[in-house]
């Protein structure tokens, strides 16, 4: 999962960012998508919605897309680094242990 910073490394639509994977949390928005492998930098810095997403929008995109710019407007880009870690929070893989049989 990514610590979005700058969202340069972070895929808007694949990534899991916020604790969501916005291509199956939001999938009618995610239907109108122009480019499946925009990265969150491109999407903040966007000018128009047209800019990464099909228009006009169904109802339930518009609603989706709402509570997704909510999202955005609440955690604004910076121009530190994303910070990558795994699910649990470590940086790194914990080393197993081998079980010898």
């Amino acid at each position: 999962m990514v610590n979005v910073s700058d969202g340069k490394t972070c895929l808007f639509w694949d990534d899991l960012w916020l604790n969501k994977v916005h291509r199956i949390h939001y999938p009618q928005l995610f239907s109108f998508a122009k480019n499946t492998d925009i990265s969150l930098h491109l999407v903040y810095n966007a000018e128009d919605l047209e800019d990464f997403l099909h228009l006009p929008l169904l109802p339930l995109a518009v609603s989706q897309l709402l509570e997704v710019a909510r999202v955005l407007a609440s955690s604004p880009a910076t121009e530190d680094k994303d910070i990558w870690t795994y699910i649990w929070g470590a940086p790194f893989f914990p080393p197993t242990k081998l079980i010898s049989i």
